[in-house]
């Protein structure tokens, strides 16, 4: 495989973005709480903005962008310390060859700043929860019926990374 080039997403490079986006939600709507419908309406202006308002960062192949992953921050003050994987994204032909492991390792590094980081993923998702499991999150809730597409329901697992020991002092109440 040809040499494998991470980066933070930039708005100059919305097209590609979208692209890939509508690709992923396509072709597995039940791994995305928003649908290709949704999205393929929407202008470029759309995509820059979300590019420019989270940390996105992209796979690139010969020039060709082949995965994404997000990283999102909380910004109210009683849950800034959290952060949020979203649209963790590789093209099936790259599957199997490290490319999802690359991105949240990147993603991890950007992270290092907050307490908690949390993700979703669909119930049935064995190679995405095995991802993530050896970069150390745990799963924890299930969210039942979390998704629905076309009439049918998926539950969700909650997993989360903490990268710091709780508070000895945490009253655990509430």
């Amino acid at each position: 495989m040809p040499a494998l080039i991470l980066r933070r997403l930039r708005t100059r490079d919305a097209e590609a973005y979208r692209a890939i986006r509508l690709e992923a939600l396509r072709l597995h709507p039940n791994c995305f709480a928003s649908s290709f419908e949704s999205e393929e309406t929407q202008p470029l202006a759309f995509f820059k903005k979300r590019i420019s308002d989270s940390t996105l960062l992209g796979a690139f192949l010969n020039e060709g962008l082949v995965g994404t992953a997000g990283l999102r921050a909380e910004n109210s003050a009683k849950i800034e310390h959290v952060a949020h994987i979203w649209g963790v994204y590789v093209q099936s032909h790259l599957r199997g060859y490290g490319v999802a492991s690359k991105l949240m390792s990147e993603l991890l590094v950007a992270a290092r700043g907050y307490r908690s980081i949390r993700l979703t993923v669909t119930v049935g998702n064995e190679a995405a929860l095995a991802l993530y499991a050896s970069l150390g999150f745990e799963a924890g809730a299930r969210d039942r019926e979390a998704l629905k597409v076309n009439d049918e329901f998926y539950d969700e697992i909650l997993m989360r990374l903490d990268q710091r020991a709780p508070s000895l002092y945490s009253d655990g109440i509430c």
